[in-house]
């Protein structure tokens, strides 16, 4: 049965051209695979010891932090009060300025289609031409 089933991939088998193979690869260049890492030389000892130390100190961060968020949940004393971004000052002067533009009318439409048009000065004629 065996060789019944050689003899038939025989029979189907034919080998590639140079033709057949630039035609697979439409003449391009493809990288099949590599020799994989150089793994035990000085260079690789280097990059794996500078990258397992980033690594140690990433998780030491890690902890520290986890640490720092469980103090801050554990602990009784309240937080410490945001800064108020607008002092006591800028907050007078902006509802003074809210005041005075709910008190002054808005014009409607038909006021500012009415309005003179404004006069160019010859730097503005100049910048449009």
């Amino acid at each position: 049965n065996s060789c019944s089933n050689i003899s038939e991939h025989q029979g189907n088998y034919r080998p590639y051209t140079l033709n057949d193979y630039k035609q697979m690869n439409n003449g391009k260049y493809s990288k099949l695979g590599g020799l994989g890492p150089n793994i035990g030389s000085k260079e690789w000892e280097a990059r794996k010891e500078k990258r397992d130390k980033a690594l140690k100190f990433a998780q030491n961060v890690k902890v520290i932090n986890k640490n720092k968020i469980e103090d801050r949940k554990n602990s009784s004393a309240p937080r410490p009060p945001r800064p108020n971004a607008w002092s006591a000052r800028d907050a007078s002067l902006m509802s003074k300025a809210v005041r005075l533009g709910i008190q002054k009318p808005r014009p409607t439409n038909d006021q500012i289609a009415t309005l003179p048009a404004k006069k160019l000065t010859e730097l503005e004629k100049l910048e449009l031409e």
